[in-house]
Parts: structure tokens; sequence; C-alpha cells
């Protein structure tokens, strides 16, 4: 069972258009997205965590980007930039 469920990930990644749509859409809705995708297991969580930092990067957010950041790197280094 468990490899029908990744190879049904793998798929569903394949056709993914949040990539191609994201860069159309504020931060804002961007990010709801990436809560999405990261319930439904399509893609590893370290690319999703990676993709938040990012999107969360130009942003006042700091706090939440610091606990994605930590979340990313697990030995707790504080990034230089916040």
């Amino acid at each position: 069972m468990v490899g029908y469920s990744r190879l049904l990930s793998d798929e569903m990644a394949e056709y993914d258009l949040t990539a191609k749509l994201g860069r159309y859409f504020d931060r804002h809705l961007v990010f709801p997205l990436l809560e999405f995708l990261t319930e439904r297991n399509i893609f590893d969580e370290k690319e999703i965590l990676q993709a938040k930092y990012d999107l969360l990067q130009h942003t006042t957010m700091v706090d939440f980007q610091l606990d994605i950041y930590k979340k990313i790197n697990i030995e707790g280094e504080e990034p230089k930039g916040c």
C-alpha cells in the first residue's frame, strides 16, 4: 500500500501547476497552496518548507520565517539576515 501511495503522489507531482500559477499570485495566496501541498504529501516536506522560506524572504513576517528556518535546519542555527 505504501508503494501505491508513493506512486500516486509522484504522478500528482508531475501534473502540479502550483509553480506555474504561483508566479502570478500574491504571496499571501501562494502560502495556502503550499499548506495544501504539505497536507497532501505530494512533495517532500523539506522542499515545501524551503519554498515557504523563500516565499517569506521579502516579507515582514520575520518570526514565521525564523520558525521555518529552524524546521529546515534542525541544528538550530539562526540565519544571519534575520
